[in-house]
């Protein structure tokens, strides 16, 4: 067997849990680290490219979905939901937005195949806790109330998510 095929033969196996992994960790560098887990998590993201690497029409979708995402967190820093110390946003979210979108086909390859009404609420509850961590580490600072800002990027996450894998089914297949 040659080093080609074995090489792809190991990508192929390797399982799901691996790249959620890696996206966890990357998670833990950027939120607790912000701009001096930059770095480390780009070369997680490079690692996760060699490992899983997207096809043209899978690198169409991770483009959409990093697009989408970065969209969605300007509008919540334009009207004050979010305010970072960089303004617009830091360089460690932007590259947190990498590390997600490259995680939604393997890491959470599960939530695809859940009914829309599953991807809204653990997308609520996921983005919910993703920022409240942000929120209590300092990475981030609410303009409005707690409450408030935990209601309006828990509605933006029930929409996002299932967005996500309903754009997938249309992008990358």
């Amino acid at each position: 067997m040659s080093k080609t095929v074995e090489l792809n033969n190991m990508r192929k196996g390797l399982p799901d849990w691996v790249d959620l992994v890696l996206f966890k960790i990357s998670w833990l560098l950027l939120v607790l680290g912000q701009e001096q887990g930059v770095v480390p998590a780009l070369g997680l993201i490079a690692v996760k490219l060699l490992l899983y690497p997207p096809d043209r029409k899978i690198l169409a979708f991770l483009v959409f979905a990093f697009i989408i995402g970065i969209g969605m967190d300007l509008l919540l820093v334009a009207t004050s939901v979010f305010e970072f110390v960089q303004w617009p946003m830091p360089t460690w979210l932007l590259v947190l937005w990498c590390s997600f979108t490259l995680t939604l086909l393997r890491g959470f390859s599960f939530m695809r195949s859940m009914a829309l009404p599953w991807q809204a609420f653990i997308g609520a509850l996921a983005g919910v806790a993703g920022y409240m961590a942000g929120y209590m580490t300092n990475a981030v600072e609410f303009g409005y109330t707690l409450p408030l800002t935990l209601l309006v990027i828990a509605l933006c996450w029930s929409v996002l998510v299932p967005f996500l894998y309903r754009s997938e089914m249309v992008l990358a297949k």
